[in-house]
């Protein structure tokens, strides 16, 4: 459902390594994110989760813990690449 709805973004890093609030919404506007949002890495990111804790609608939850209830809860989906490589191999049928 968020795929048909356009509201499922992939990108290729965060490139947050520094934690600061303002790169972090600065971030969401370049992307165009408005309102809640799921920040999605394959792996913990500290500067990333101390960026985003901070701004209110944002989650942010590791590949490795996804689950339905987040996804739905939040508007739209920002997955790192390496985070949606996870999670095809996790949720293939082989």
């Amino acid at each position: 459902g968020k795929l048909e709805d356009n509201e499922v973004m992939v990108v290729e890093s965060f490139g947050i390594d520094t934690p600061r609030t303002k790169d972090f919404v600065a971030l969401l506007g370049r992307l165009g994110v408005e309102g809640s949002c799921l920040i999605v890495p394959a792996e913990h990111q500290d500067a990333l989760w101390r960026s985003s804790r901070n701004v209110q609608g944002a989650g942010y939850l590791v590949a490795g813990d996804l689950n339905a209830y987040e996804v739905l809860r939040h508007g739209t989906l920002v997955l790192e690449e390496a985070a949606l490589s996870s999670l095809e191999e996790r949720f293939s049928d082989g």
